[in-house]
């Protein structure tokens, strides 16, 4: 059993598997980002994986190697894209921690910061009526999961902690990250103005710290 286990040790360090898995990540990059620039010229519902080949210098077979089939194509592609987009919310995040405005104002200013970034990303790759549902259930796979343990983080480093309510703060975060998530995708392909999702985004932030806190100060909410 020892001499399996040390093969199989052996075998994830081989240097030929490791460079076969950064060249399947740098192709998966290139088909991502020429993706990003075709839909965004034809659109989510028009756009030609022999153009994404083309543009990422693949070869279409080798995206259907990946994705066998266009649905698995697009969820793919929408859960990186979503997930870019968490990474700026989640840097955000960590600057936040090392100087904390009020909790209230971060609030604020990270639900419009998701607010933001899905309806930037509605307008740039031209959804019709709606966010598909293949991007839902991805962003409930591992872009969600990351979104909750970022939310989470938040509040266990929150200095304010001792405004909360005493509550299950795993909890907290997953109901959270899916009402923002939530309320994001709805806002995203309405005809609103900026100023009114902005309004949006603040009274959800108004109703995440009256759940959380026990001093709201509804008046940094105006």
């Amino acid at each position: 059993m020892r001499s399996h286990a040390r093969r199989r040790t052996g075998q994830t360090k081989d240097p030929r598997k490791r460079a076969q898995q950064e060249r399947s990540r740098a192709t998966l990059e290139a088909i991502f980002d020429a993706m990003s620039v075709v839909i965004a010229e034809a659109g989510i519902d028009g756009f030609s994986v022999a153009e994404v080949a083309r543009i990422a210098n693949v070869g279409k077979a080798s995206i259907y190697d990946y994705y066998p089939t266009r649905t698995a194509l697009v969820s793919a592609w929408e859960e990186r894209t979503i997930a870019k987009e968490m990474e700026k919310v989640s840097a955000r995040v960590a600057e936040i921690i090392q100087a904390p405005p009020k909790f209230e104002l971060s609030a604020i200013e990270l639900v419009t910061m998701v607010v933001d970034g899905f309806a930037r990303h509605a307008a740039t790759y031209r959804y019709r009526e709606r966010f598909d549902v293949r991007a839902k259930s991805a962003v409930a796979d591992s872009p969600g999961e990351a979104a909750v343990a970022m939310f989470k983080t938040a509040l266990v480093f929150a200095p304010s902690r001792a405004r909360f309510r005493a509550m299950d703060l795993e909890v907290a975060a997953r109901m959270i990250t899916h009402a923002v998530l939530g309320l994001s995708y709805a806002l995203a392909v309405t005809t609103l103005t900026d100023d009114d999702r902005k309004k949006h985004a603040r009274e959800l932030a108004r109703m995440i710290c009256q759940y959380l806190l026990v001093d709201c100060e509804d008046a940094l909410f105006a």
